[in-house]
């Protein structure tokens, strides 16, 4: 199989990542990845990996994720080309040879300011993380930049698995 054919099957396959899984009831925050947003993280993302994140210890965390953030530019500083926000996505990976993989878009943000893995010690969390993110409407240097944004930081929590992301405990 050429590179060409190869990267059309692994894109194929991250377009089809369920949405759910087993019959769980997940209020999904997360879509699977498109082919385009594939080649954007690529190309243009800034990865981060939440698996130095505390305060959960490392036997604690059973998943590998990363998080990768594309820059949009936008018109939030008058008469220039801003990042004003980005795009963020997570891919997520269980441990082992026959580990559950998956990529999901989690949201359009101004910029993550602060992230937080949860210890959690729950049956359920065997195969989850437990994320609390602390998210802006700008990034910190648009609001720099421009005194009049108003700027809103909020937290949310997310329950991260190898299947899919959801809302968690606010």
């Amino acid at each position: 199989m050429n590179s060409r054919a190869s990267l059309f099957v692994c894109l194929a396959c991250l377009s089809a990542l369920p949405r759910a899984a087993c019959g769980q009831d997940w209020t999904v925050v997360s879509d699977p990845i498109t082919p385009q947003e594939f080649v954007e993280i690529l190309a243009l993302g800034e990865r981060q990996d939440l698996n130095e994140a505390g305060p959960a210890t490392d036997r604690e965390k059973r998943l590998l994720i990363k998080l990768y953030g594309v820059a949009r530019e936008g018109s939030c500083v008058p008469e220039t080309e801003w990042v004003c926000a980005y795009d963020y996505y997570l891919a997520v990976s269980e441990y082992g040879i026959d580990a559950l993989q998956g990529a999901f878009r989690i949201g359009f943000f101004g910029e993550i300011r602060g992230i937080q893995w949860l210890s959690e010690r729950t049956p359920e969390s065997y195969d989850s993380a437990r994320l609390r993110l602390q998210v802006a409407n700008y990034p910190s240097h648009a609001v720099k930049a421009n005194p009049e944004l108003r700027e809103a930081v909020r937290t949310i929590e997310l329950v991260v698995t190898a299947v899919g992301v959801r809302e968690g405990r606010p």
